[in-house]
């Protein structure tokens, strides 16, 4: 980030550093992995289920990037997650819940580690905000993690 910061200085332009969170859709990524044992009734949580997760509608995505590209925001990183970030035993009761099953899984961090890398997507956490584009003015049409995972998982 610093040198295209000093590059974009030099040339006096804008730059951006877009910062997305874990994005919810209905076609692949984390969503449709987690989905299918929801719907069993498998939902589980991760370590202690106190991790942040940051996320964002796949629809807000897209328009938050075109309001970015229509409006003259400052320079310099900008976190494109919903406003409303979720816990991950959270998170995961309103997914089971979608599917009116409870989540009732708990897995210890210790048994994550055989997924390498990918455990830090489910024990990492950051309570990330979209504070830039909310003083910008951007409005979100899916704020609710409830609204998302209804739109992208039961009315796809």
């Amino acid at each position: 980030e610093r040198r295209i910061a000093s590059a974009a200085q030099e040339a006096d332009a804008k730059w951006y550093a877009l910062r997305f969170g874990v994005v919810l859709g209905p076609d692949g990524g984390l969503l449709s992995r987690l989905a299918l044992p929801a719907k069993l009734g498998l939902g589980s949580v991760f370590g202690d289920g106190q991790q942040w997760v940051s996320w964002i509608d796949r629809h807000d995505l897209v328009q938050a990037i075109l309001f970015v590209e229509e409006h003259d925001l400052e320079s310099g990183p900008l976190n494109i997650t919903s406003p409303e970030p979720e816990q991950w035993g959270s998170f995961m009761q309103h997914l089971s819940g979608v599917y009116d099953k409870k989540t009732r899984i708990r897995i210890p961090s210790l048994a994550l580690s055989a997924l390498g890398e990918m455990k830090s997507v489910f024990l990492d956490s950051a309570r990330v905000t979209p504070k830039a584009l909310k003083d910008a003015g951007f409005s979100f049409s899916v704020p609710e993690l409830d609204t998302s995972l209804k739109m992208n998982l039961i009315e796809h």
